[in-house]
């Protein structure tokens, strides 16, 4: 009994201190939002989503497909064909390491020139391997929670989606930006080291977070949010100010006489500076569509699933000239436990 008062008291707690949940009107609810007025011929919209590939994200609505279809933009927050030129370029460091020489160049011609040969149990490493670079550009599977996924993540069928409709893709920011504003949301305040030390860890906020989205409560999600920030300033930098970039941008293409389908992370909808509040200040007239899963979502979203991106084959060979390959864009090469792995992720299909 000791134990389950505890509990309901710790449950009780956490909702207090969540803002906007108790006591005030809750102004953002559902996940589909339209966007018109303000000089607009037809509207655009705007999509909370969840960066991952678990059943509950693709609740999709008759209403989803039919915007999506409608728009002749669709934009994410940014284009995964870019990812993994972004990724390598980041990474240039961690694969001059795995050389043996580092930005030094220390240890590079021991390295570069030793014969090594595999191992039986390094070729079975190989494989049976599943690349993590791989999954989560393609997937973000889990093998304990796979029976409750779907192919991919969200995003990257909306992506797909696009490119199989023949819409324009779009991106509403910079990698590299966003980079260097994830720096400065992680970096803590001496309070927040000092709070630290007495923090203890919310178990059980992502299965509510999950409960938010499924029932589009975009108040609770964003209270929630706020909960699990590893800094003060974590919100202000990685969320507001990104808010504001990507709002600009999705402005600039809407003017341009476009319609656009922008599929976001939910947690930059709500909020005083949530992009449903910008673009209300822009002087546009932001709706939550009612969400209905009927026939047309389901009968949509296999159709979509069917088709094929269109690609250009060409041939590429490796650095040292090993193997050629057949594959419509260019190979990724990456360093990694002493051997050599190629990537190429054909994102839109």
């Amino acid at each position: 009994m000791k134990i389950r008062i505890i509990t309901i008291v710790t449950v009780a707690l956490l909702f207090l201190s969540c803002p906007d949940v108790f006591g005030q009107k809750k102004q953002y609810q559902g996940r589909l939002w339209q966007i018109s007025g303000n000089g607009l011929s037809k509207p655009s919209y705007l999509y909370g989503t969840m960066h991952v590939s678990r059943k509950v994200s693709f609740h999709l609505s008759d209403s989803f497909f039919i915007g999506l279809k409608n728009s002749d933009i669709v934009a994410l927050e940014s284009d995964p064909s870019t990812w993994m030129d972004h990724f390598f370029k980041r990474s240039r460091k961690a694969v001059l390491s795995s050389w043996g020489g580092g930005s030094s160049g220390s240890g590079f011609y021991s390295s570069a020139f030793d014969m090594s040969y595999p191992t039986k149990l390094n070729l079975k490493w190989l494989f049976r391997n599943e690349n993590r670079l791989t999954n989560g550009m393609l997937y973000r599977s889990s093998e304990y929670s796979e029976d409750y996924e779907e192919d991919t993540y969200l995003d990257l069928f909306i992506y797909q989606a696009g490119k199989k409709l023949g819409k324009g893709i779009a991106s509403l920011e910079n990698n590299d930006t966003v980079r260097y504003l994830e720096k400065l949301a992680n970096k803590p305040t001496k309070e927040d080291i000092k709070n630290r030390k007495k923090y203890k860890r919310r178990y059980g906020l992502y299965t509510t977070i999950e409960d938010a989205y499924r029932d589009g409560d975009l108040d609770l999600l964003d209270s929630l949010n706020r909960l699990g920030n590893p800094t003060s300033m974590y919100h202000h930098y990685f969320i507001d100010e990104r808010n504001r970039r990507m709002a600009i941008k999705m402005d600039s293409i809407m003017r341009s006489g476009k319609t656009v389908f922008s599929g976001v992370g939910a947690a930059h909808l709500p909020g005083d500076v949530g992009m449903i509040k910008l673009f209300r200040e822009m002087g546009y007239t932001v709706k939550s569509v009612t969400h209905k899963e009927g026939k047309i979502a389901s009968k949509t979203k296999d159709q979509i699933e069917k088709l094929k991106s269109p690609v250009n084959i060409k041939t590429y060979t490796s650095t040292d000239g090993a193997f050629k390959v057949d594959i419509p864009e260019k190979l990724y090469e990456n360093h990694y436990g002493g051997g050599t792995q190629y990537y190429y992720p054909d994102m839109g299909n």
